[in-house]
């Protein structure tokens, strides 16, 4: 019961955040308009649990005909790493097929392993030092569908405890918009990778590349390549 009413509060509490959104973002437009609006996207919503959201984020990956964008935290998988490795095979699946993936994620050095598995299922990733989606990691398929998730207690290393769907092209423009803005302010993966290493490096300049794989928690070869590539950007400079 005190879940229920947990998770009741939480939808309130978001539905209030949601329609003050867009009350502020269609404010030059009419009442009425703007009235009918947030009653579609109450309307549209839908209460998923952890498990229904990992399968409505993975269906929806498979459903998709252009494009995914997101914010997540970045954090590696614990008890989610089930879930964690079927989104790998799915952006893999996914971008085999033309569509094009999109993530952000806030900078820190324990957000790169999600960032080499997601690049190299052929997904691009930034990452973006003022990002904070610690309580709040969303997903946007094509445009139309948002896929909001929630850990349990604020916190990078919180999972996902349970989310909301929503069918809603205005949502999804709102999402857009400003993701499009930090995602030009971000750094691409191997781009922030190259200025990990290269600040450990300055820190131990004697460090060898199998002890930075293990700080960072990374293959080795993955290292060796950005490391290789590290050197020749120097040398042509």
């Amino acid at each position: 019961m005190e879940e229920f009413v947990g998770l009741a509060l939480l939808l309130v509490d978001l539905m209030l955040l949601i329609a003050t959104i867009i009350l502020l973002y269609f404010s030059r437009h009419e009442a009425e308009g703007r009235r009918k609006l947030v009653e579609h996207l109450i309307e549209a919503t839908r209460v998923l649990t952890r498990t229904q959201y990992f399968h409505f984020v993975i269906d929806a990956m498979r459903s998709a005909k252009r494009e995914i964008f997101g914010s997540i935290t970045g954090a590696k998988p614990g008890e989610s790493l089930e879930f964690f490795e079927k989104i790998v095979d799915e952006i893999q699946h996914a971008t085999s097929k033309g569509v094009r993936i999109r993530y952000l994620v806030p900078e820190g050095r324990g957000c790169l392993y999600v960032g080499y598995r997601y690049t190299k299922a052929g997904a691009e990733v930034r990452y973006h030092s003022g990002l904070v989606v610690y309580d709040l990691r969303h997903m946007v398929v094509d445009d139309r569908v948002v896929a909001m998730g929630f850990p349990e207690r604020v916190g990078a290393e919180q999972p996902t405890r349970t989310g909301i769907k929503i069918e809603s092209e205005s949502l999804a423009k709102i999402f857009k918009e400003r993701f499009e803005k930090l995602w030009r302010e971000a750094v691409p993966y191997e781009k922030y990778l190259s200025q990990v290493i290269s600040d450990i490096e300055r820190a131990n300049p004697k460090i060898s590349p199998n002890l930075v794989a293990k700080q960072l928690d990374l293959p080795i070869d993955e290292i060796d390549r950005v490391w290789t590539n590290m050197n020749k950007s120097i040398d042509q400079g």
